[in-house]
């Protein structure tokens, strides 16, 4: 996995950060270490006290405070090492959000927005990659539906059937419009609290969330690239499955 995604990335000349959580040094498998520190990523070793599967919160030596959510689902929690994370970041900084097991890169994704010293001001720039919309919507998709059903109820589910399917694992935005994404769902997140119902992803808060208006502000609308356009391709569901 390491090499699929750091290597790919690496290889097209990108020398920026590299952000990851990975398992503390005494968990991690041979050799992970010294590729980490080879390849200059910036590597967050965390871990967590769980209350059954998938139910879990940040070791309070992580944060350097309690966690101050309850337990909860990865997908969830890992909304706050990105909050965490964005202290770090410039808002002239651009930001990329992805899954990491199942990406790789065929190109610098940041090239088009030239360089970090050249950018004169923040901007809002928030883009979403929709997956192939020819064999999967949000009403014929049974994760899809189920998950914007139980967390935000049948309404929302009829209003939002015939929509794209939103990829909630690859998210690229400009630092404004990362941390007004990142806050809108932690918000979201503490308020629906879709793990109390048996929903573990975080997909349905954000295919809600943008097709209701809330990652739209003053400053700048979020944007929807459907598969195949932007530069993040989801394909996930070519296979006409998933």
């Amino acid at each position: 996995y390491y090499q699929r995604f750091v290597g790919s990335l690496r290889k097209f000349g990108y020398t920026e950060d590299i952000v990851l959580a990975v398992s503390p040094i005494e968990k991690q498998k041979k050799g992970v270490k010294e590729y980490l520190i080879e390849t200059n990523v910036v590597a967050y070793g965390f871990d967590v006290d769980c209350q059954g599967t998938d139910n879990c919160k940040l070791k309070d030596d992580f944060l350097g405070y309690p966690d101050p959510r309850p337990h909860r689902t990865f997908a969830n929690i890992r909304y706050a090492l990105y909050e965490y994370w964005l202290r770090n970041y410039h808002e002239t900084s651009y930001i990329l959000i992805l899954d990491f097991r199942d990406t790789f890169f065929q190109a610098n994704p940041f090239a088009k927005f030239g360089s970090y010293i050249d950018r004169q001001k923040p901007v809002y720039d928030l883009q979403m990659y929709a997956e192939n919309y020819d064999v999967k919507n949000i009403g014929i998709c049974v994760f899809n539906s189920n998950w914007v059903k139980t967390c935000f109820g049948k309404e929302a589910l009829v209003a939002l059937k015939h929509q794209a399917v939103i990829c909630s694992g690859s998210t690229l935005g400009s630092y404004p419009a990362i941390h007004h994404y990142v806050r809108t769902m932690l918000s979201s997140m503490d308020t629906v609290k879709c793990w109390l119902k048996g929903i573990e992803s975080d997909q349905g808060y954000q295919n809600y969330l943008f097709y209701n208006g809330h990652f739209n502000t003053p400053l700048g609308n979020a944007t929807l690239y459907h598969q195949g356009h932007g530069v993040v391709n989801t394909i996930g569901a070519m296979n006409g499955f998933r």
